[in-house]
């Protein structure tokens, strides 16, 4: 059965939930410096178009199982928090 991006996204509201807050909080200091320079520098003025670019390929992940999004995301964050530690 092959579910469409709005049926996946109910049907994974929670997972997606607690991926879009672990998100957050690791990068809710880092976002506003990127963003700033993006704005300031030209070389890295592209950065805005990042996010739209690849949002447009997001209906093609859809189908992938959420459980291995989030097992990525999970070992990526912890890597991510024991480089901070260092």
């Amino acid at each position: 059965m092959h579910q469409t991006l709005p049926e996946n996204l109910r049907r994974n509201a929670g997972c997606l939930t607690i991926t879009l807050a672990l998100l957050g909080s690791i990068y809710y200091s880092i976002v506003p410096l990127m963003v700033k320079q993006w704005y300031d520098a030209s070389t890295y003025s592209h950065g805005f178009l990042v996010p739209v670019i690849a949002g447009g390929g997001f209906h093609e992940f859809a189908g992938l199982a959420v459980f291995g999004l989030a097992l990525a995301l999970l070992i990526g964050c912890s890597i991510l928090l024991r480089g901070r530690r260092r």
